[in-house]
């Protein structure tokens, strides 16, 4: 009998780049709509059509300072419905809720594409979401030089969106991302 080997890809980060938030404003409606998902000044659409994909989503989330509270992110999965008369309408699935932190200490930056940017070190995961596995090295650690990461399980999505939230001057989120 032969021996088989079984590996995962290692892709290369893609990023949403950083989007400008409105301060203190909730997450855009995650609710069934005839509108294709977007991107938007609170959304990032992060794929459109991921039936060709690997089924687990690897995020790293990033922002422009590193004071900003009541930070999060969540992640939803679309899938589309043609109707009889031909139309789509798209249904979401919120896959996980992410609350973002820092500890005190050295918040880790790096400038890319000539915008200083800074990784968050915790991550903490919403109740009801148990498609998520969170790397949040803050909570083991007293400085935070780590970035934190999760990875969700898209569950056959055929869209993902991200949609980001934050309270301070100007707030600025994105994420680098790898399916898996």
């Amino acid at each position: 009998m032969a021996n088989a080997i079984i590996s995962t890809a290692q892709p290369q980060f893609r990023t949403t780049g950083l989007i400008t938030l409105t301060s203190a404003q909730a997450y855009d409606a995650a609710s069934p709509t005839a509108t294709k998902p977007s991107t938007t000044s609170q959304t990032a659409l992060l794929y459109d059509v991921g039936t060709n994909y690997p089924s687990l989503l690897r995020l790293t989330p990033i922002t422009s300072a590193n004071n900003f509270t009541a930070v999060g992110m969540r992640v939803v999965g679309w899938n589309s419905y043609l109707q009889a008369a031909g139309t789509k309408v798209y249904i979401p699935t919120v896959l996980a809720d992410v609350t973002l932190g820092y500890t005190s200490g050295t918040v880790a930056s790096l400038t890319i594409d000539t915008v200083s940017t800074f990784f968050f070190s915790s991550a903490t995961i919403g109740a009801g979401v148990p498609t998520v596995n969170a790397y949040s090295p803050a909570t083991a650690a007293t400085t935070n030089v780590q970035p934190a990461s999760v990875i969700v399980d898209a569950v056959g999505s055929q869209l993902i969106t991200l949609q980001f939230k934050a309270t301070g001057t100007t707030p600025k989120m994105g994420a680098f991302w790898a399916t898996i």
